[in-house]
């Protein structure tokens, strides 16, 4: 009789492991963003959303693409609709009420990702859908409708062959720009049971072959099982959202936590305590104390911030100092 209640996956381990002081660049779908966020609390030095969540290879592809190669960005993916401007290649978190505007974030955000690629260590690409939408009228991938009516889009599932070889360009166009970028693909386990159950699974399997392609194709392209270790390891709905299809943030935290193991440096991995400690001293606002007991508090939290960057120079503390100080 089997001993264990379920199946554990162990990541397997990166050969370049990566510490504080190196770039990573995430992009792509929830689960990027999810990944992200981590990074961030944990002050590793990360560029996040440069495009917003996005789920398609093509569009990711696409973007990148361009980005790296200083391509302006073509006024044709912009459209109005109920009273904002938004792109159709971005997330609905880049439209704003004035076309100019847009148009200034989306530069300032491509700058600095072109900036991050340049000298980045990790680049992750997490993909969420094979099925893409294609506005008709310019024949183009969108990364978001926006709302507008289905009825101006066209929805294929793209097939793996298509995602690698649109994927493989991209990836070549990288190793030029950055020889020293690593790649690190994975597959979102949200399910998108908006498409259908039976075609949620052809998404993720043309997204999963896509994947296994290009790791076989490039000797500094690697594969997360994130999807795996949601369907496979944990496979329980005690591990979702109310909605039933998103993580929630026990297995979110799970698959950090094999995240960590298989890709941070051991000096890493030892201040991630004392990160936390920080962060969660900065948020704690108790409801009864005295100004003094809380600047005492908020100095404490200062003198620890200096000892971790002793050890670690390159830890970005400035906006969380400044709110300590106003204490």
């Amino acid at each position: 009789m089997h001993s264990s209640f379920r199946t554990e996956l162990d990541p397997k381990d990166f050969p370049h492991k990566l510490a504080h002081s190196d770039g990573i660049v995430s992009v792509g779908s929830c689960f990027a963003d999810h990944l992200s966020s981590k990074l961030q609390y944990y002050k590793f030095k990360v560029c996040a959303r440069p495009y917003g969540v996005i789920y398609s290879p093509l569009v990711i592809a696409h973007n990148l693409r361009n980005t790296i190669a200083g391509v302006s960005f073509d006024e044709r993916y912009l459209v109005q609709q109920n009273g904002l401007w938004h792109s159709f290649i971005h997330h609905g978190s880049f439209s704003a009420p004035d076309k100019n505007e847009l148009l200034k974030r989306i530069s300032e955000s491509e700058k600095n990702l072109k900036q991050s690629l340049k000298s980045a260590k990790l680049l992750i690409l997490t993909f969420g859908s094979s099925y893409t939408y294609f506005y008709k009228k310019e024949a183009f991938a969108v990364a978001n409708c926006h709302k507008i009516s289905a009825r101006e889009f066209e929805r294929i599932l793209i097939s793996h062959e298509r995602s690698f070889a649109e994927l493989n360009i991209l990836i070549q166009d990288l190793e030029a720009f950055n020889p020293k970028l690593k790649i690190l693909l994975s597959v979102s386990p949200v399910r998108h049971l908006k498409d259908g159950f039976h075609q949620n699974q052809l998404s993720k399997a043309h997204l999963l072959l896509a994947c296994d392609q290009l790791v076989q194709a490039h000797d500094e392209v690697y594969y997360f099982p994130a999807y795996e270790l949601l369907m496979d390891d944990l496979r329980d709905y005690r591990f979702y959202a109310s909605d039933m299809l998103h993580p929630n943030d026990s297995a979110i935290n799970y698959i950090w936590e094999k995240w960590v193991k298989a890709f941070i440096s051991e000096k890493s991995k030892s201040l991630l305590k004392e990160i936390d400690a920080i962060q969660k001293g900065i948020a704690h606002r108790p409801l009864h104390s005295l100004p003094e007991s809380e600047k005492a508090f908020a100095k404490k939290l200062l003198q620890k911030i200096d000892q971790l960057k002793e050890k670690i120079p390159e830890l970005d503390f400035e906006k969380e100092s400044e709110k300590l100080l106003q204490r």
